[in-house]
C-alpha cells in the first residue's frame, strides 16, 4: 500500500498519556479479570457490565445499557467528538468461558495475578483487554484533545456461545449504529512468525452439535460382545460418513453447494499470503508433531482451505468408563462425540444442521441422535479496499512497524454488522501469540496491552484520514 502521511502530533500525547496510565490500566484488568462473568452467570455478568460501564463514563463516553433476557446487558457507549467527520463501531465481549479444570491452572484463573510482565486469568486476553483498549483509546484521545472520530462502542455478554441475541439488539438500535464506516474488534493475538497483528477479512460462522447413539439398556460385559452393538463402533462408523480424513474434507452431500465464489482478487490474495506463510513457526506455536499438513496441503493450497475449507473437527468422544488405569471390560451402551464444522462465507450454519440430520438418516443411522448446540450463520467477507481495513493497517503499521499485513479468518459475532446493516467488519487484535485463549493460565502480556491501547487510538486517527 502507499505509504501513509505520519501521524498527527497530537498523537505523540496519546502515547505518553497510555505510558503515563501504566499502573492503572493495568490493576483496571486486573480487577475486571477478578469479576468471573461467565457467559449465563447473570449476576457476574451483570457486575462485569457495571464495571465497565463505569470505566466508559469516567473516559468521556455516554453509555447505556440495554437489558439482554436470559444474558448480561448489552452496552452501547459513544463518543461524538468529530460531527461530520467517520464513524467507527469497536466491538467487544465482557463474557468469558469456564475456567475448566482448575487443577490445571498454575494460578487463580479469577486473580488477575501479574508475573514476569504478564497478567494472568480467564478473560485476561478474550476479551477483557480488548474491551479497555477501546475504552483507554478514548480517554487518551480525550487527553489530547479529543477523538478524531465518532466512536461507539457495542460490548456484549454472551459472545462465548454464539451471541444469540446480538442481531436482535442490533435491529432495534439501527439508529445507534447507521452510517458507521466500519466496525473493528479486538479480540486476538499477534502472529506468532512474525510479531504483528492478526487480523481477519473473512469471518466463518460454526455449528457446533453433540451426536449419540444407544445401542442397549446398560453396558454389556465384555464376554459377550458377538450378542451387542458396541456403541462406540457404531458412531465412528457415523462419523466415517460426515468426513474423509485423507482428503481432510466434509463429505456430506451438498455441504459446499452454496459456498462463495473466489475472485481473481481473492485468489491474487491467497498467492500474497502463501509467501508470506511460516509452515515452521505454525509447526513450532503448536508443536505440531507431523511433519506435513492434513491431507498434504502447502502453499497456496494450505491457506485457501485455511480461509475457504469447511472444516469438522471431533472436540469430543467419550463412551464406557474411561477412567485412566481402570480395567472396566464392558460393552458401552451409549457413545457421545461433539462435532465443531466451521462455515466459511454464504454457508448458512443452520441449513447444514438439516443436511447433516438428513444425511444420517439417509445414510442408515437414524437411531444417532443430534443436538445443535451451536449454529452461529453470520459469515462475511470485507475487501481489502474498504476504509476501516485501509485505516487499520496504517495503524498496524503505525504501532507494529513495516511488513504488516491483513491474514487469517475465524468464527466471530462482527456479521451480524454486516449482514444485518451492510457495516463492514474487521476482526484483528493485539495479545500475545502464546495467550493461552480458552485455555487454562490465559494470560495478556502487559506491553502488548498497552500497544493494544495505541493501535485502538490510532485506528481512530487513521479512519480519519482514510
Amino acid at each position: 500500500m502507499d505509504r501513509a502521511p505520519a501521524l498527527p502530533d497530537r498523537f505523540a500525547r496519546v502515547r505518553d498519556h497510555v505510558r503515563a496510565s501504566q499502573r492503572r490500566y493495568v490493576d483496571a484488568l486486573r480487577a475486571f479479570v477478578r469479576i468471573p462473568s461467565v457467559t449465563g452467570d447473570l449476576a457476574a455478568c451483570r457486575d462485569a457490565a457495571q464495571y465497565l460501564g463505569d470505566l466508559a463514563a469516567g473516559a468521556g463516553l455516554t453509555v447505556r445499557a440495554d437489558p439482554i433476557e436470559g444474558a448480561g446487558p448489552t452496552l452501547f457507549a459513544r463518543v461524538a467528538d468529530a460531527p461530520g467527520r467517520p464513524t467507527v463501531i469497536g466491538y467487544a465481549h465482557y463474557d468469558v468461558k469456564p475456567a475448566g479444570d482448575r487443577a490445571a491452572w498454575t494460578r487463580d484463573p479469577w486473580g488477575g495475578e501479574v508475573d514476569a510482565g504478564r497478567l494472568y486469568g480467564r478473560g485476561a486476553a478474550d476479551d477483557k483487554s480488548g474491551c479497555l483498549a477501546f475504552v483507554f483509546a478514548a480517554e487518551a484521545c480525550h487527553s489530547a484533545g479529543g477523538l478524531p472520530t465518532d466512536l461507539r462502542l457495542v460490548i456484549e455478554g454472551e459472545e462465548e456461545t454464539g451471541s444469540a441475541h446480538l442481531e436482535e439488539w442490533a435491529l432495534a438500535h439501527p439508529d445507534d449504529l447507521r452510517g458507521a464506516d466500519g466496525v473493528f474488534c479486538l479480540d486476538g493475538s499477534i502472529e506468532a512468525s512474525t510479531g504483528l497483528p492478526r487480523v481477519d477479512l473473512f469471518g466463518r460462522g460454526i455449528l457446533y452439535v453433540e451426536l449419540s447413539v444407544e445401542t442397549a439398556a446398560e453396558n454389556v460385559h465384555s464376554s459377550r460382545a458377538v450378542l451387542v452393538h458396541n456403541a462406540a463402533w457404531r458412531l465412528i462408523e457415523a462419523l466415517r460418513t460426515i468426513k474423509d480424513v485423507d482428503s481432510d474434507r466434509v463429505i456430506v452431500p451438498g455441504w459446499s453447494d452454496e459456498l462463495v465464489s473466489l475472485t481473481d482478487d481473492d485468489l491474487t490474495y491467497f498467492r500474497e499470503k502463501a509467501r508470506a506463510f511460516d509452515a515452521d513457526a505454525i509447526r513450532r506455536q503448536h508443536g505440531l508433531r507431523s511433519v506435513g499438513f492434513p491431507a498434504g496441503r502447502s502453499g497456496q493450497d494450505l491457506v485457501q482451505a485455511l480461509y475457504m475449507e469447511p472444516t469438522c473437527s471431533i472436540c469430543g468422544f467419550w463412551a464406557g468408563d474411561i477412567s485412566p488405569g481402570v480395567l472396566m471390560t464392558a460393552v458401552p451402551r451409549r457413545a457421545t462425540a461433539k462435532l465443531d464444522f466451521r462455515c466459511p462465507p454464504r454457508l448458512h450454519a443452520g441449513r447444514l444442521a438439516e443436511k447433516l440430520r438428513a444425511h444420517l438418516d439417509r445414510a442408515g443411522y437414524a437411531d444417532v441422535e443430534m443436538r445443535v448446540i451451536s449454529a452461529r450463520s453470520h459469515t462475511w467477507h470485507t475487501t481489502h479496499t474498504a476504509r476501516i481495513v485501509q485505516a487499520i493497517r496504517r495503524a498496524g503499521l503505525d504501532i507494529f512497524g513495516p511488513g504488516w499485513q491483513a491474514e487469517r479468518n475465524g468464527p466471530t459475532a462482527e456479521g451480524v454488522f454486516a449482514e444485518s446493516l451492510g457495516i463492514p467488519p474487521v476482526l484483528t487484535g493485539f495479545a500475545n501469540p502464546d495467550c493461552r485463549i480458552h485455555s487454562p493460565d490465559e494470560n495478556v502480556d502487559i506491553e502488548c496491552y498497552l500497544r493494544g491501547v495505541e493501535y485502538a487510538a490510532a485506528v481512530l486517527f487513521r479512519l480519519a484520514d482514510a
